[in-house]
């Protein structure tokens, strides 16, 4: 196996339900690197689109501007532009919903 490959499988996400759209990563995560899930047996890996800090969030499928952002199976805020599949999900591109 190449040293790039063993490099990109060490990293790891969480995704606590099936229903959330978002996953958060467990360590930094370097744009290009594939990531898997390690708490939902029905997701692959995922292609990282951009740097992602230590416990950040990112698309686990394409998200429409105006589209709720769920993640714990609720919904944390709207997505103030298109995030693609493996984006960062953060406030650049999200409008917390805070009660």
């Amino acid at each position: 196996m190449s040293e790039e490959k063993v490099r990109q499988s060490m990293y790891t996400a969480l995704m606590m339900r099936p229903e959330d759209n978002v996953a958060m990563v467990l360590q930094p995560t370097p744009a290009k690197s594939s990531v898997k899930i390690v708490n939902q047996a029905t997701l692959n890996e995922f292609l990282i689109v951009q740097s992602i800090d230590s416990y950040h969030k990112f698309s686990v499928k394409d998200i429409e501007s105006g589209e709720e952002i769920i993640k714990y199976g609720e919904v944390i805020g709207i997505a103030t532009a298109a995030i693609t599949k493996g984006e960062h999900v953060h406030t650049h591109n999200v409008r917390s919903i805070r009660v």
